[in-house]
């Protein structure tokens, strides 16, 4: 069985000043390893694992290996495997939608049709839709989760809307990208904290008309 760690839903206990075992002088509990740490944290909800959990566990290991590497083979994996957490509360999925750029389109479509694709999030509120939306993948405007809001407020059109005109994401055919984007119900409507819509965004201006 993999060894699991507390997972941190509040940083105030890392602040908290103690004495290291080791060098017998008082630090922060923030400054220990990560298993020092776990014995000072205060709550005990969540789980999730750890770098070094992971590299302890060959199919643990192999499975986030190879999402990081943009290999689509993964999914074929059950779940348990797929749902692992790392430190920052990112899963294979997670890894996997960071590739979007040189993901093909049959592939982007078979790692869309996960039902957590959407759904899952990453200690910040990135959901895997909203990594693929940073590579300007129109296939993500038609996703039902597009509207899913990171920590920020920002949702994948937000995202989508921000990288859409980056060199790097643009594709031969640019009309695919641009046109879905300029013609999404919610495209106008959708608001971050900041009050910015994916068409502030896309535009560089707020209401007022001033650059963001």
């Amino acid at each position: 069985m993999i060894k699991v760690a507390k997972y941190i839903t509040s940083v105030s206990w890392l602040d908290k000043k103690v004495v290291n075992p080791k060098t017998k002088r008082l630090v922060k509990v923030r400054s220990l390893p990560q298993e020092d740490r776990e014995k000072y944290n205060p709550e005990k909800k969540f789980h999730s694992l750890t770098e070094t959990d992971i590299y302890k566990n060959s199919k643990e290991r192999r499975v986030f290996n190879k999402a990081s590497d943009g290999d689509l083979s993964v999914l074929k994996h059950k779940d348990i495997h797929l749902m692992k957490e790392n430190e920052d509360k990112q899963t294979p999925l997670h890894r996997l939608a960071q590739n979007g750029w040189r993901l093909p389109k049959e592939h982007i479509d078979k790692l869309l049709a996960h039902p957590q694709v959407g759904i899952i999030s990453d200690r910040w509120g990135h959901t895997p839709l909203h990594f693929l939306a940073d590579h300007a993948v129109p296939e993500v405007l038609n996703h039902k989760n597009v509207s899913k809001q990171n920590q920020q407020g920002s949702t994948p059109l937000h995202n989508y809307a921000r990288n859409v005109d980056n060199p790097y994401r643009k594709k031969p055919d640019y009309k695919t990208q641009i046109e879905p984007l300029l013609k999404h119900p919610l495209y106008n409507k959708l608001k971050d904290k900041r009050g910015y819509t994916p068409k502030n965004i896309y535009e560089g201006k707020n209401d007022e008309g001033y650059l963001i």
